[in-house]
């Protein structure tokens, strides 16, 4: 049974970037109409969020190998929430580009699901659930943004964002309850620049 929450908890994790870099596309033109910019000027928020999402890579393995998944999981998930918030609240495209870059950044977290799913399963088991992970995740691609459609047609685009939010919001829960930290081996000389 633990296994099993585990591994629903990492799928979730898996599936962050996901769904925060894609579930708005459908909303884009939309945006660009409601803040009167150009598309070019909306599609450069996926860019953004692209680049804090790879910059953030580079610390949040190195992080986790210091203090553990499960603290730097929660910082990836809150910085998450930060932006998703600031997206709901944009009054401007300024402000969403900013907030799509805290996403990014914050997104970027959900990397951990593979050193999580190394520590939490092995053999067979790692065999096993891994496949069961791809195909979810290969599920989620596709489907995130015909939510994020869904959600456009029925309300405007801040419900994406707040369909993340809600989302980060349910992994941090889950995460908080029923995932352990599995890392027992501490490498602080990794958090030294030289």
């Amino acid at each position: 049974m633990k296994k099993n929450i585990t591994f629903i908890i990492t799928v979730l994790i898996a599936c962050i970037g996901a769904v925060s870099s894609d579930i708005y596309t459908p909303s884009v033109p939309s945006i660009a109409h409601l803040f009167n910019v150009p598309l070019s000027t909306v599609q450069l928020s996926m860019a953004i969020f692209m680049g804090g999402y790879a910059f953030s890579q580079l610390f949040y393995g190195p992080f986790s190998e210091v203090v553990g998944r499960r603290k730097t999981l929660f910082l990836g998930l809150i910085i998450l929430m930060l932006g998703s918030l600031i997206c709901i609240l944009a009054p401007n495209m300024e402000w969403l580009l900013f907030g799509r870059l805290i996403q990014g950044l914050g997104a970027g977290g959900g990397s951990l699901f593979r050193a999580i799913f190394r520590d939490s399963f092995e053999g067979a088991e790692l065999a096993k659930y891994g496949s069961y992970a791809t195909m979810m995740v290969t599920f989620v691609v596709p489907a995130a943004p015909a939510l994020g459609g869904l959600l456009q047609q029925h309300f405007n685009f801040r419900a994406s964002f707040i369909f993340i939010l809600t989302y980060a919001i349910v992994a941090t829960v889950m995460a908080a309850f029923w995932l352990q930290e599995k890392n027992q081996h501490r490498h602080k000389e990794r958090s030294k620049l030289s």
